[in-house]
């Protein structure tokens, strides 16, 4: 499976308005712009804020990209991205016993 942490996901876009997701399910989607995504690899990605993972409105299509491979290593390029962008956790028990 190549869902990372239910923020990022790879999926295949296999006809329009159709998807094969990190699970292997068969799934309908929707863009923003109402068109249909050509064929190819995508990494979707949602805000913070969603829980409930849909291929709607919601998601952000990245792609396509012709081999998996190119997918995942974009995938990986925004995970980092992102954990760069996050504040730094701070361990509140080293600042209590400063």
């Amino acid at each position: 499976m190549e869902a990372d942490y239910d923020i990022f996901e790879v999926v295949t876009v296999i006809r329009d308005f159709w998807l094969v997701d990190a699970e292997s399910y068969q799934r309908s989607y929707c863009t923003q712009h109402g068109e249909p995504l050509a064929p190819g690899y995508y990494v979707v990605n949602w805000p913070e804020h969603i829980r409930a993972r849909q291929f709607n409105n919601d998601a952000a299509f990245h792609g396509p990209f012709k081999f998996r491979n190119e997918a995942q290593a974009t995938l990986g390029k925004m995970h980092n991205e992102r954990k760069r962008a996050q504040p730094a956790f701070e361990n509140p028990q080293m600042s209590m016993s400063m």
